[in-house]
């Protein structure tokens, strides 16, 4: 968790706004468009953070995730691989 995030959600009027905003995200089709939206627009920030999580994995290979190396297998090697 990002330092301060704690005290972001400490209950008040963010807190609710907050609730609202995953609620609206989580339970109706605007909410769904929203998200599909951002995945469909976020390949380069996806790429980014599987990358990241391969390196963590690399440094840490007491972990095995039999599950994850199965899916990895099926994703393309690089960026211009993926149609939009």
């Amino acid at each position: 968790m990002p330092k301060g995030e704690d005290r972001f959600y400490n209950g008040g009027l963010r807190t609710y706004a907050m609730f609202l905003l995953y609620r609206l995200m989580s339970k109706t089709v605007l909410g769904r468009l929203m998200v599909s939206d951002h995945c469909k627009n976020g390949i380069e920030e996806m790429i980014y953070i599987d990358q990241k999580f391969d390196e963590w994995r690399r440094q840490h290979r007491g972990s095995p995730m039999p599950t994850w190396d199965g899916i990895r297998r099926h994703l393309p090697e690089n960026k211009a691989d993926i149609s939009v």
